[in-house]
């Protein structure tokens, strides 16, 4: 076990009891001490269907049970295999989680499919939603007491969607039908928006900060099983929604993007957090978080270490942007490096242009494009190779890059056939 998880385990063991609870005056200091403890495990908590906040109950049960005084590591490893035994052979119970969406199609049906990440996101009709699922939703005292409290009602308008998914866990059904709708909005973002720059100087009525696109997440998941209603859970964000129609281009579209169901490529990991930014990106509110979103993106999708610097990741994210005007552009890019610098060394009160928005969203389309096309051709290694050490735009510098490595290959040859001559006389 590393030291540090170790002095983490001791101290977080010191202040739970056996039942993983902790005093008034502990509190903050348990939950930072857990959220450290679960970011250094390799857990596969999704593997047993356990949510974030189950997984975090079960482990402070289980380190409250450790005896400081005995041999924590091996101890918190007993423990955990305990843990494993107890999920392997807890009961699945089979959830629906229902939700309006605010977006249309442009004709009326209400049969629509979509799989992401294994998991069916259904259409079902105004009326099923209203009857089948919202009734029975407003009579549980609790729900209707805090949909009275939110300033919002439940959508009548938009569309209406059903999901299903086994877990032992009411929350990992939820996580799990939340991640699928990230992707899945993620690319209808991707295919409404690709290519469009926004205006700088955009007048609006709207009484709400709005983001670059109004397709977001649902204001509110409602969860049942067997008919019955569990529980709801509301979005943290409280806009209202605005249902947009999606274009005849994005329906004929979005069934060529990868829905990373069944078949998985390496790069996949990768790509889906890429999306999962875009999202978060054109859907933020605000101007200096929708710029940070769209920077994760780019450190993800270039493949960055935590040592590399602004710098480093622009000069592999725009290897896959072909510039009209290359001088123009290098500048461009120097200003978001500097923007991305300030914001980091603590200046909130640096200007993010709409022009910045625009080329950051422009060259992260540009890397999903890329990990799309490549998915079931390349490598991590591959992409990596590709970004860190190829200029795309520059065929007569590929072209240099080949001849050096074909030379390369030669003298490997060569030294491989004398290894082979030394090997022979020496058996």
């Amino acid at each position: 076990m590393d030291a540090d998880i170790k002095v983490l385990i001791e101290k977080a063991s010191k202040l739970i009891d056996e039942d993983g609870r902790s005093s008034f005056k502990h509190a903050d200091r348990v939950s930072t001490l857990i959220a450290l403890i679960i970011e250094d495990l390799d857990f596969p908590r999704r593997k047993f269907g356990l949510s974030e906040q189950a997984f975090e109950r079960h482990l402070r049960q289980k380190i409250g049970q450790i005896d400081t005084k005995g041999e924590i590591d091996s101890e918190f490893y007993d423990l955990l295999g305990e843990l494993k035994k107890e999920l392997g052979t807890s009961e699945e119970v089979e959830y629906s989680v229902v939700f309006a969406l605010p977006i249309k199609f442009p004709n009326q049906r209400d049969d629509r499919v979509f799989e992401y990440h294994g998991i069916e996101i259904k259409q079902i009709s105004q009326s099923v939603w209203e009857d089948d699922f919202l009734e029975i939703a407003r009579n549980d005292a609790s729900f209707e007491i805090q949909l009275t409290k939110s300033p919002y009602q439940l959508p009548d308008d938009g569309s209406f969607w059903k999901t299903e998914t086994t877990a032992i866990d009411p929350d990992f059904a939820l996580e799990r039908t939340r991640f699928a709708l990230k992707t899945l909005l993620g690319e209808i973002n991707f295919l409404e928006h690709y290519g469009y720059v926004k205006n700088y100087h955009e007048p609006t009525s709207h009484p709400w900060p709005r983001g670059w696109s109004d397709i977001l997440l649902p204001f509110a998941l409602l969860l049942f099983q067997e008919g019955k209603f569990v529980k709801e859970d509301f979005s943290e964000d409280a806009r209202p929604r605005t249902v947009v129609e999606v274009t005849e281009e994005v329906v004929d579209n979005i069934g060529d993007l990868p829905t990373f169901t069944g078949e998985s490529y390496e790069v996949d990991q990768y790509l889906i957090s890429g999306i999962h930014f875009f999202f978060s990106g054109i859907t933020n509110a605000n101007r200096t978080g929708a710029f940070l979103d769209f920077w994760r993106g780019l450190e993800t999708l270039t493949l960055s270490s935590p040592g590399d610097t602004s710098s480093d990741i622009t000069e592999r994210a725009i290897t896959t942007v072909i510039p009209d005007e290359e001088d123009l552009f290098g500048k461009h890019v120097d200003s978001l490096v500097n923007t991305r610098n300030n914001l980091v060394h603590g200046d909130l009160s640096v200007d993010i242009s709409q022009a910045n928005i625009n080329l950051l969203k422009d060259i992260h389309e540009s890397l999903i494009n890329l990990y799309m096309r490549r998915r079931d051709k390349w490598t991590v290694s591959d992409i990596r190779f590709v970004l860190h050490e190829c200029d795309i735009d520059k065929t007569d510098r590929l072209q240099q890059q080949r001849n050096a490595r074909m030379q390369n290959c030669e003298r490997i040859e060569r030294e491989i056939e004398i290894l082979d001559e030394l090997m022979t006389e020496w058996e």
